[in-house]
């Protein structure tokens, strides 16, 4: 029976250190490349996949680059096709390069991930302006690489040039949750000692008299608070005619070509 606990005890120990070294968070970011408009030769394709790739491994972000052809609602398509695809699909955030021929249209964009902070409009207009010469040479390929590279030069601007991709080992997350549950039972533990040895002394009675001192009600009061209340009216706010209007998703940039 011992031989087997022992046993027992080197398998966990084993699956342990499998996961020790295994990241939590090793597929967490997507790099997609979809060239549905047949933009690009296999060869760029593949150039831009391993670049993508890299940013997404290296950042933790998601990095989607797309060409299409559908027509939209506004006067941008290539926004549209943002709005209406890549949004839904990675809610989390991404950084985004869409070109559209059926307006020659283009967007960019980068949004609301977890691991960097929020660029400004003004760096959005530079990763946006970025692509914008080989844009109108019809040069789509080399466009998309002038994006990827604009973004991650202001990304790294963004945060001071000290991102680092946080990566979590469920081994380690198991070893602190195990930690944290063995230290609560541990605390409990000795509370309860301290708590019990303190009443070693006392013992069940089976009868008032037994305890001992005499307890005897003498006086009875009530007695009430008074509490008062005053409300004033809150007057009414007028409705402003500021604020922004249209599309909810108005970060980005993009143009014609």
């Amino acid at each position: 029976m011992k031989k087997k606990l022992v046993k027992a005890g080197f398998l966990l120990l084993l699956v342990t250190s499998f996961f020790l070294f295994l990241p939590l968070n090793a597929l967490a970011a997507e790099s997609q490349i979809q060239d549905n408009a047949d933009l690009f030769t296999d060869q760029e394709e593949a150039e831009l996949k391993k670049e993508a790739a890299e940013i997404a491994d290296k950042y933790d972000i998601n990095v989607v680059i797309m060409t299409d052809n559908r027509t939209g609602t506004t006067g941008n398509y290539a926004q549209d096709v943002v709005d209406a695809v890549v949004r839904k699909k990675y809610p989390e955030g991404c950084l985004v390069f869409v070109i559209n021929m059926a307006d020659r249209s283009f967007w960019t964009d980068f949004y609301g991930h977890k691991n960097v902070a929020v660029l400004s409009q003004s760096q959005l207009d530079k990763i946006g302006n970025a692509s914008m010469a080989e844009l109108s040479d019809g040069d789509f390929a080399d466009a998309a690489k002038d994006f990827l590279n604009e973004g991650v030069t202001q990304i790294e601007i963004q945060r001071g040039g000290a991102i680092r991709k946080l990566t979590l080992y469920p081994g380690t997350v198991l070893l602190i949750v195990g930690g944290s549950c063995l230290a609560a039972v541990a605390i409990a533990g000795l509370w309860t000692f301290a708590k019990s040895s303190q009443h070693k002394d006392k013992r069940e009675r089976s009868s008032a008299e037994e305890y001992g001192d005499k307890f005897a009600l003498s006086r009875n009061s009530d007695r009430f608070v008074s509490h008062y209340e005053t409300r004033v009216p809150r007057p009414k706010q007028s409705s402003s005619s500021g604020g922004s209007h249209g599309n909810s998703h108005s970060s980005g940039s993009g143009g014609h070509f």
